[in-house]
């Protein structure tokens, strides 16, 4: 306590009662409380309360000493202070309340507090954002579950977005599933008209989608300037969004009213040739994309998104290879793009450490594990320089019962009751077939 009254130049307690100056300032305006309880110090908070200090003054942006408690998460100081009375709802001069600036900094503790105290949920800040909507927009799924007991589930900002809204278009799958549970308007729109899966299309959020789109959210719902979702998700190149979309009944002939460009247009102009083929595969002709006169799209590059596999050369040319020759031209193709023996061989590496570890957890000297594809290989599909993934795993698989024994003269065993085929490096087993 002494060391932080120290550092925070707060005389001690004999001093402050004698000189009675506990509300003294800094040039910031801030009082030794608000210091205090900017860092969390209760005893000095505590000793400067018997003192006489004021626990509502204010520092020259307005924030209370309960206001930075908040901020910061000091959940003891902030107790105490509440306790004694302090203004729960204390805003500072932007509009920031207490509540709002805790659940903007994810202090679900500190929210929790501050909502038994009696806090409002309905305080703006100075562009109508609640604490809802920025629990919301920071994708804290608990904080919004706290503050989701008022009614308040479509509170917006000033812009006209909802909580659901930013969510939407923050990618939070678990804020907006319990914003929909609690009631939240699917096709709440923000002032330009852009709908909550609009903002999940434009980005490719298609998890987000989807559960718009599950909750009844109109897929062909434009923006003021004749966006659709569609629209949106093809300009910008998201094929999984589109061809969600697309599954859920959306426009492909849709256009906007600024440039009078249909999804088609955007995919062909922006060169999203995996876009341009799914719309092209849900009713858009291809002579339709052949004949668009606009400068902006590459011919070549639209006759390449628009081959078939049957009508490429080199196709028709890997068609008429040998096994063998594939083989080695793949095998070629793989070690150029860096596909090595030494980083297939790490996977495996990995599998025989693991198994050394399985074999002595479960007593079990017969156990095999094997790296993904048996020599490792599947872990450098991920990439294409042929690095293994952070998150690759090893397969395992577990074959139970009695032992296997290949006929054909491979195994030697004698008395054995039933062989298995081997066949092209493959053991047939009967039971896993």
């Amino acid at each position: 306590v002494n060391e932080t009254r120290r550092l925070l130049r707060i005389p001690d307690p004999p001093s402050v009662t004698a000189t009675k100056s506990p509300n003294c300032r800094n040039e910031r305006g801030e009082t030794p409380l608000w210091l205090a309880a900017n860092a969390g110090a209760l005893d000095v908070a505590r000793t400067l309360v018997e003192a006489g200090a004021d626990v509502d003054c204010r520092n020259e942006r307005g924030e209370t000493p309960l206001w930075i408690a908040g901020q910061n998460g000091q959940l003891s100081v902030a107790r105490l202070l509440l306790g004694l009375g302090t203004d729960v709802d204390c805003q500072r001069r932007s509009g920031e309340s207490v509540l709002w600036i805790a659940a903007c900094n994810d202090h679900l503790r500190l929210v929790e507090l501050l909502l038994r105290n009696g806090a409002r949920q309905d305080l703006l800040n100075q562009v109508g954002i609640c604490p809802l909507w920025i629990a919301a927009c920071n994708c804290n799924a608990d904080i919004v579950d706290s503050l989701l007991q008022a009614d308040n589930v479509d509170c917006r900002r000033s812009g006209g977005e909802s909580a659901l809204w930013i969510a939407s278009q923050s990618d939070c799958p678990r804020v907006v599933q319990k914003l929909l549970i609690a009631g939240a308007e699917v096709d709440t729109t923000n002032s330009e008209g852009q709908s909550a899966l609009w903002a999940a299309s434009r980005l490719g959020h298609a998890k987000i989608s989807a559960q718009l789109l599950a909750a009844g959210a109109d897929v062909n719902l434009s923006s003021n300037f004749g966006e659709t979702p569609l629209w949106v998700a093809a300009h910008n190149g998201h094929a999984d969004a589109v061809k969600l979309l697309l599954n859920f009944g959306a426009a492909a002939g849709s256009r906007d009213r600024r440039l009078a460009s249909s999804p088609v247009e955007n995919a062909a102009r922006n060169r999203h040739p995996e876009v341009l083929r799914l719309l092209l595969s849900n009713g858009i002709c291809e002579s339709d994309v052949l004949d668009l006169d606009d400068p902006l799209i590459d011919r070549e590059f639209l006759a390449t998104a628009l081959e078939t596999p049957e009508n490429n050369r080199n196709y028709k040319q890997l068609l008429n290879l040998s096994s063998a020759e594939f083989s080695k031209q793949l095998c070629h193709s793989m070690r150029l793009a860096g596909f090595t023996a030494s980083r297939a061989a790490k996977q495996s590496a990995l599998a025989r450490a693991l198994e050394a570890v399985s074999r002595s957890y479960l007593q079990q000297t017969n156990l095999r594990i094997v790296g993904s594809f048996a020599e490792g290989w599947g872990a450098c599909f991920e990439r294409l320089d042929g690095t293994i993934g952070a998150d690759s795993d090893i397969d395992v698989t577990c074959l139970s019962g009695s032992r296997y024994h290949i006929g054909g003269g491979v195994c030697d065993c004698q008395d054995v009751a039933s062989t298995s085929r081997l066949v092209n490096g493959h053991v047939e087993l009967a039971e896993y077939s």
